[in-house]
Formats: structure tokens, sequence, C-alpha cells
């Protein structure tokens, strides 16, 4: 006589997972935009602060940000239009 522990009972067929992540463009192009617009706002505040007096290694600084704005500007935003207008 088998133990009851040892019978196995069988197990179900597997099934698909669920998708748990559905992208909606709508949201993913809000989101874009809104990138876009704190991109060009940032842009425009590191102008404007190189503009004043500044210490030369401020400066340095700002511009090394500037140049990373300027990258994500130009690989996350369709259109080059805040960076071109500087």
């Amino acid at each position: 006589m088998l133990p009851a522990l040892c019978v196995a009972a069988p197990t179900p067929a597997p099934t698909a997972a669920p998708a748990y992540y559905k992208p909606d463009p709508a949201r993913l192009a809000q989101l874009e935009a809104r990138r876009c617009t704190r991109l060009g706002k940032e842009s425009a505040l590191i102008q404007q602060r190189m503009a004043g007096f500044n210490r030369p290694y401020d400066l340095d600084k700002l511009r090394q940000r500037q140049k990373q704005v300027d990258a994500d500007y130009a690989r996350y935003c369709k259109t080059a239009s805040a960076v071109a207008t500087r």
C-alpha cells in the first residue's frame, strides 16, 4: 500500500502568461512631449545662466551639462528646432 503523499496529482497543461503591459501610444506620445519640453526648458536655463557672471569652473560645468542636454534632445526628440534656435 502506497502512502497518500507519494501519489502525485496530474498537473494541468501550461497556459500562456497574461499580458500585463499593453503600451498606450497616446500616453507614450504625451511622455515624449513632456521629456522634450523639459529638455528645452533646461537648455534655455543653462543658456541664461551662461550669459551671467560666472567663474571659469562654473562655465565648464554648464557647458558639459549643455552638451548632455543637447545629446538627449537629439536622441529623444524628433525635431531639432530648439537646439537649432540657439
